[in-house]
């Protein structure tokens, strides 16, 4: 009977979290250019990650521990509730680093200023956007869109994130450059002291 019930409950949270996903991606239409609905078929996935209006993001902070720690599973608990209180729409997805998950990130509809806010309010160093990676500290890693992956060849990236079973997606992120301009705005700083 305990299993059961267990059982019900799982479900009925399944169910509430998809509802709600779908009624706010609905709502998003209507500020963002794509839709968590883009992000649940290959062929618009192809095309949403290239458009505005989203970003990934987690709470899980490796000072806390592995993804797996009480710590950062409640981090992601709330950040999930703040999502669901700001009515932001996401999904939750996972992300993958070098073949070994990094647990837990959602992919939500929001503006880039209210992503980057989130984003520093759970203490994580970048979030990822079509612009590519945007770090804290203003500096960005940026994406070439010419070079993403997806299914099943995104599972053999360095890094990537898993939508769901069969559907994975890496935006190619260009590092070299983004070492240059790092380099660059810290020599400019240490030359200006």
């Amino acid at each position: 009977m305990l299993k059961f019930i267990r059982f019900m409950c799982v479900l009925l949270m399944v169910n509430v979290i998809t509802v709600h996903a779908a009624s706010l991606g609905r709502r998003a239409q209507a500020t963002s250019s794509v839709t968590l609905k883009d992000f649940l078929h290959l062929d618009s996935l192809r095309v949403a990650v290239t458009r505005p209006g989203w970003a990934i993001l987690t709470a899980t902070q490796d000072a806390l521990g592995p993804f797996s720690s009480v710590a950062n599973i409640a981090a992601n608990i709330n950040l999930r509730r703040q999502l669901q209180d700001l009515n932001i729409p996401y999904v939750k997805v996972t992300g993958s680093y070098e073949g070994v998950s990094d647990g837990v990130s959602f992919i939500i509809l929001a503006a880039e200023s209210q992503a980057r806010a989130l984003g520093h309010e759970y203490h994580q160093d970048s979030i990822l956007t079509t612009a590519g990676l945007l770090y804290d500290d203003g500096s960005i890693t940026p994406a070439d869109h010419s070079r993403d992956l997806f299914s099943p060849e995104a599972e053999k990236a360095e890094f990537y994130t898993t939508v769901r079973e069969g559907l994975s997606f890496s935006v190619h992120l260009m590092f070299d450059d983004t070492r240059r301009r790092r380099r660059r705005r810290i020599l400019a700083e240490s030359s200006i002291r």
